[in-house]
């Protein structure tokens, strides 16, 4: 099956830019996985920060929300990733979002308001 959704990636420092683009299948969102991992893995940054921005097509499957929590949790578990935030362009984002923290405590926050999060960047 043909991939939908893709990822645009870049490095601010130790912070990692992402920006998804369109609704994923599977296959789109393995292949988005396997892009941020191999970004990661070249920096090799002993302690790096995450920023996803999410546009507001961004979804998908129940398939494909379990590898979008396998990706936060490599982050975490796996590569040093110290801080996640993530901005959320609809309502049904954030819920979902606010949904797997419950279950799944991580340090992330979440925003929903651009100027908001870019401020926060600054911080990071």
């Amino acid at each position: 099956m043909e991939a939908h959704g893709s990822v645009t990636t870049k490095w601010k420092g130790n912070i990692l830019l992402i920006t998804t683009h369109g609704s994923f299948n599977i296959e789109g969102i393995n292949i988005a996985f396997d892009q941020i991992k191999e970004t990661v893995n070249q920096k090799n940054f002993p302690v790096w920060s995450r920023v996803d921005f999410l546009d507001n097509d961004t979804l998908g499957s129940k398939e494909v929300m379990k590898v979008i929590s396998s990706s936060y949790l490599w982050s975490f578990q796996e590569s040093q990733c110290k801080e996640m935030v993530v901005y959320c362009s609809n309502l049904l984002q954030q819920e979902m979002l606010k949904n797997f923290l419950r279950t799944t405590p991580l340090n992330i926050k979440i925003f929903t308001d651009l100027d908001e999060i870019y401020q926060y960047i600054e911080r990071l």
